[in-house]
């Protein structure tokens, strides 16, 4: 029964890359831009702000991959505002920075990746994505 009961849920997933040529610079505050939309299965994502919203409450897993340069800080991934996620460098040769994590959503939450300093930039291209789906 639980199976059916899954099956039944509209499923929620997006994807989507940094598509602006050549680099984002880094503004501490910002979203980063993920612009090309790869995947958006139920509306979700809006390629214009950059943002996830969550279409119900639940439990939703995000993923955070992006190509920096080597004096770009850290980007976290934001719910409402509020740092949840932080995909920081750890030494000075790093120059990818990685973050996941799940979160509890109420409907409406908007989700985002954003620049922690000002140091820096993004690299654009597919190497730059963020994504994230309902678990439950």
């Amino acid at each position: 029964m639980l199976l059916l009961s899954a099956l039944s849920v509209t499923p929620v997933a997006f994807t989507a890359a940094v598509s602006t040529p050549g680099t984002v610079r880094a503004t501490s505050g910002k979203v980063v831009p993920f612009h090309t939309v790869i995947l958006n299965t139920g509306t979700v994502y809006n390629s214009s702000s950059s943002l996830f919203t969550a279409p119900r409450d639940g439990d939703y897993f995000f993923i955070l991959n992006v190509d920096v340069s080597k004096d770009h800080d850290c980007i976290s991934i934001r719910r409402n505002g509020g740092t949840v996620i932080v995909a920081d460098r750890d030494d000075t040769v790093s120059t990818h920075l990685t973050g996941s994590g799940v979160m509890g959503l109420k409907r409406g939450d908007t989700v985002g990746a954003y620049h922690c300093t000002s140091a820096g930039y993004v690299e654009s291209g597919l190497e730059s994505t963020f994504s994230g789906f309902l678990i439950r």
